[in-house]
């Protein structure tokens, strides 16, 4: 297996490893040094294929497991991270299907089929995902962002935080500078005057602002620097045909977020203090690009000055 990023150290669970590809899987991850759980129905193939994951000295745990039971896979997924700690690699390789022709195939060949190659990488997912995601919650770049972004929060102005405790002196703890970890933080009763709306935040902070209408929030928006980008919800026509028109900034959407950023076909960028220029697809070939200016004179004249 080509090493194209590192596993060494990691943790995966792969599904029909018994024989096949998902033994083969479970070979290469140990060669380059992760520690496997081998699921499969065939028991005695799996302890076949724990062996040889041992002689290249990983750590191997044989599971039996049909994925296309939901308790089974729970189990499954349990026992793996209840030996490993963690669970940072999930190859989906169990599969079946049937050698006759579909027109002469019964529901119940059917029905396995489709147990085993769509539902059961449905619960292995949903099941290895939780763990996945309990394990692998978001946390700041470095601890310099962390502190700016800590210090953009007003505690008195908190109405909702996910994982908000309290610190050895009573006061309210809404990170963990420990982990680089900031709790998702709601805030209301925010002014344009406070920190948390002096600069971009880039962190799981959501400052709530009052306006009495549309002209408001409209003023609110031009009196400032063109943002990078404006979410709008509403259904009135004519409130969205007005801030498309006449309000500025960088790019957005109506009724959604973020997703305008994950087209190729637009391009996605800010205005004078958001950014200048834009990216994605063919707009950042050209705005990484240098198109040369060069004015060819020919000799065969050459008119006197």
């Amino acid at each position: 297996m080509k090493n194209y990023f590192s596993v060494e150290g990691k943790n995966a669970i792969v599904t029909g490893a018994s024989s096949g590809l998902g033994r083969q899987f479970a070979l290469c991850l140990a060669e380059q040094g992760a520690n496997v759980c081998i699921c499969a129905r065939r028991v005695d193939r799996l302890e076949e294929v724990k062996k040889e994951i041992e002689a290249l000295g990983a750590r191997c745990l044989a599971v039996p497991c049909d994925v296309s039971d939901q308790d089974s896979v729970r189990k499954m997924a349990k026992a793996a991270e209840d030996a490993f700690g963690r669970i940072d690699i999930l190859i989906n390789n169990a599969g079946t299907g049937f050698s006759t022709p579909a027109v002469e195939a019964d529901d119940g060949s059917w029905e396995k089929t489709i147990d085993t190659n769509v539902n059961g990488v449905f619960y292995c997912c949903r099941e290895v995902g939780k763990i996945m995601l309990r394990q692998n919650y978001g946390k700041i770049v470095n601890e310099k962002h962390y502190q700016r972004i800590m210090g953009l929060i007003d505690p008195a102005k908190v109405v909702l935080s996910a994982e908000a405790g309290f610190t050895a002196d009573g006061s309210l703890a809404f990170g963990n500078p420990e982990t680089l970890q900031i709790a998702p933080v709601i805030m209301t009763g925010v002014t344009a005057d406070d920190a948390v709306m002096g600069e971009e935040i880039f962190g799981p902070l959501c400052p709530i602002l009052k306006v009495r209408d549309l002209a408001e929030a409209e003023a609110f928006i031009k009196e400032r620097e063109k943002p990078l980008a404006l979410y709008l919800f509403s259904n009135s026509k004519a409130t969205q045909e007005r801030f498309m028109r006449y309000v500025p900034f960088g790019g957005g959407c109506i009724n959604d977020t973020i997703v305008h950023i994950a087209t190729s076909k637009m391009g996605f960028g800010g205005v004078g203090n958001s950014g200048m220029g834009s990216y994605h697809g063919i707009r950042s070939f050209r705005t990484f690009s240098h198109e040369k200016s060069v004015l060819r004179k020919h000799n065969w004249i050459d008119l006197p000055m």
